[in-house]
Order: C-alpha cells, then structure tokens, then sequence
C-alpha cells in the first residue's frame, strides 16, 4: 500500500481546510526553495520527509513516515529591532498553532489518511539561519506518523 504520498496529501488538505490565524494555501511540494526570491506571501509546503521501516512479523511491517512542513515569509521589520523581534514571534506563534491543530486528538488520524496515527512533532526554528540573516524567516515543523502495512491479522 502506498502511504508516504497519501499521507502528505491529507496533511495539505487538512491545513486548507481549516481557518487558521494567518491566511495560506498549503501545498505540496518537492522543493521547497524553489522561488524563493520572489517571496512575497507567506508560503506553507508540505514536504515528504523520510520513511522508516521495520519487521512486525512474516507478513506485516511498521512504518514511521515523517512529513514536514515549511513555513516561510519575508521579514519586513528592521534587523534588531523590537518590531522584528514581535514579527518573529508571531510567526512562531504561528507554528505553534499548526502544530497544535495536527496534534489534537480530533486529527491525529487524518480524515483522508485513516490507517495513519500521529506519533511526534518537531519544531526548527529557525531552520535556515542564513535565510533569516537574508530577512527571510524559514522554520519547519516535522510530524512523524506511524502506519502498519500487509495483510489484516
């Protein structure tokens, strides 16, 4: 069965269906710098991390599928200041609360992915430090996910 793909799709859906504090079209992506120059909004990608797999018996295996998400916006405050301080705060902030509604138990399990349960978040900020000293803030959040696959006991 494949999953990875899937999983990552659901994740995208979820974000877009739902209202959040900040407006965003999630989408999904295998380059997540691609046009990174012309940044002018916010961009939310959805990213397909790794996939771990091991043996739960002859015919079944369990899986661990990391999915991540890139948050990204252009800093338009003043380096050091205290308004750029409160604009990166906010996009924290921000992360925080996607990760808080993926999380819920309501949508651990994806409503367009059922067979996966959600396992762990991690939160990197900033993930590019050199972006951020470019005036581009760029943090993901990883979910990880487990999935069992084979046959039905």
């Amino acid at each position: 069965m494949a999953t990875f793909v899937p999983l990552a799709d659901a994740i995208k859906d979820m974000l877009n269906g739902h209202e959040f504090s900040r407006q965003f079209t999630a989408v999904r992506l295998y380059d997540s710098l691609r046009d990174i120059e012309t940044l002018e909004t916010m961009r939310v990608d959805v990213l397909l991390g790794d996939k771990v797999s091991s043996p739960m018996d002859r015919s079944r295996q369990e899986n661990t599928i990391r999915i991540e998400i890139a948050v990204r916006q252009v800093v338009k405050s003043l380096a050091g200041s205290d308004e750029e301080t409160a604009e990166l705060d906010a996009l924290v902030a921000f992360l925080e609360e996607i990760d808080d509604y993926l999380t819920d138990p309501a949508n651990r399990r994806p409503a367009n992915a059922p067979w996966a349960g959600w396992q762990k978040s991690e939160l990197l900020y900033p993930f590019v430090l050199a972006q951020l000293r470019g005036r581009i803030f760029a943090s993901v959040l990883r979910l990880s996910y487990y999935v069992a696959t084979g046959p039905a006991i």
